[in-house]
C-alpha cells in the first residue's frame, strides 16, 4: 500500500531534499511494526533528477551495534547520483521516443496532405485545362456566331437597302423625267 507523504521516511527524505538517518523507524512510523523484522536504523537518501526528487534509496540495518557511518552516506548519495543520472537518462529517452513517434506522425501526415494536395492540384489542373477548352470552343463559336450575324445584317442591308435605293433611284429618275419635262413645257409655253 502507500502512506501519507509526511508519514513515511520517503516523504521526510524528499521534504527535507538530504539524506535521512533514522534509528528505529518504528517509533516514529508505526507501520513498520507490522513487518514484524527488527529496523535498527533506516538510511533514506534523495534520488535527484533535475531540479526534481522522484524517489529515494532506502539502506536498512536489523543489527543492534551496527549504524551507518558518514562513509555509508557518502556511497549511498553516490549511488542515488547515479541512479538519477540513469533515470534522467530513462526520461530522456522515453521523452525522445515520445517526440520521436510524434514527429514521425507528423511527417506521415504531412506526407497525406501533400499526397491529398497533389492529388487536388492535379484535379484542378484538369479541370482547368477542361474549362480552357471549352472556353475556346464557346469563343470560337461565338466569334463564328458574330460573323453569321454579319452576313445576315450584310446581306439584309444589301437587299433591303439595295432596293429601297433602287427605288428611290428609280423615284429621283422618274422626278427628274418629270421635272425636264415640266420645265420643257413651261419653256415651251413661255
Amino acid at each position: 500500500g502507500t502512506t501519507p507523504r509526511n508519514f513515511s521516511p520517503c516523504g521526510v527524505c524528499k521534504d527535507k531534499a538530504s539524506a535521512q538517518l533514522f534509528s528505529h523507524p518504528e517509533r516514529y512510523f508505526t507501520y513498520f511494526a507490522d513487518a514484524d523484522v527488527p529496523f535498527v536504523e533506516a538510511l533514506v537518501i534523495p534520488i535527484r533528477v533535475g531540479n526534481t526528487i522522484p524517489g529515494t534509496i532506502w539502506i536498512l540495518s536489523h543489527t543492534e551495534g551496527k549504524g551507518f557511518d558518514a562513509e555509508d552516506v557518502r556511497i549511498m548519495t553516490d549511488l542515488a547520483d547515479f541512479t538519477g543520472c540513469a533515470l534522467g537518462l530513462l526520461q530522456a529517452a522515453q521523452t525522445d521516443r515520445v517526440t520521436r513517434k510524434n514527429l514521425e506522425r507528423e511527417i506521415e501526415l504531412r506526407k497525406q496532405t501533400e499526397a491529398a494536395l497533389r492529388k487536388i492540384k492535379d484535379g484542378l489542373e484538369i479541370e482547368i485545362e477542361s474549362r480552357t477548352s471549352q472556353l475556346q470552343q464557346l469563343t470560337g463559336s461565338l466569334l463564328s456566331a458574330q460573323d453569321d450575324e454579319r452576313k445576315r445584317i450584310a446581306r439584309e442591308l444589301h437587299d433591303s437597302t439595295g432596293q429601297a435605293l433602287a427605288g428611290l433611284s428609280m423615284t429621283i429618275s422618274q422626278m427628274h423625267k418629270d421635272a425636264s419635262g415640266a420645265n420643257l413645257r413651261r419653256f415651251e409655253e413661255c
